[in-house]
């Protein structure tokens, strides 16, 4: 009997149960995990840069909202890692205090830090520093298309499979045309 009460409680506990529960107040106290800026509207701009990095949040001992990242993400099994959040920002457009013109990937990464670093903590007081960054573009990128001799054998093997079906859409459209006007002068024929 007590080995039946054991097990309920051990299953509950194992399934249902929650060391550390956050209700909605304390939860919009982290940063959201993703945020995105609009990335059509920054590459509509003449120099237009979107990056989209990984950003660690520090944390800090003292500080009520890094403890609740640390409390809630210790449970990796039920909860995502709110202590490392991604952020798609409209460089040109967020950090217009830092100079980004001409910079290598890890002077890009320093600009960014402190741009993400002073805008979240100034909404939700934490200190950030990117981890790194997955892949920028910007507006003046261009594609270059190289031709090559596979290109030119595909499109005269289109252009060839064109003009055979151009053919002998005519050929039979004529025979069509043809046995038309013998069916129609065996009718009119006098004898």
């Amino acid at each position: 009997m007590n080995i039946k009460y054991f097990v309920i409680l051990l299953f509950f506990g194992l399934c249902c149960g929650d060391p550390y529960f956050l209700n909605v107040t304390e939860y919009f106290r982290m940063p959201p995990l993703f945020e995105l800026d609009n990335y059509e509207q920054c590459m509509a701009s003449e120099n237009g840069v979107f990056c989209v990095v990984a950003v660690d949040v520090i944390t800090e001992p003292d500080n009520d909202v890094t403890n609740i990242i640390t409390k809630y993400s210790a449970n990796k099994l039920k909860r995502f890692n709110h202590s490392i959040i991604e952020r798609g920002i409209c460089v040109t457009r967020s950090c217009t205090r830092q100079n980004i013109k001409n910079l290598n990937m890890e002077d890009l990464k320093i600009v960014l830090s402190e741009c993400l670093n002073e805008t979240i903590y100034d909404e939700y007081k934490v200190k950030t520093k990117v981890s790194r960054i997955n892949y920028c573009n910007n507006s003046k990128r261009q594609v270059d298309v190289d031709v090559d001799i596979g290109d030119w054998i595909f499109a005269i093997i289109i252009l060839i499979i064109f003009f055979c079906i151009t053919k002998l859409e005519q050929v039979y459209l004529k025979r069509a045309e043809r046995s038309k006007i013998k069916k129609f002068s065996r009718l009119t024929q006098l004898y």
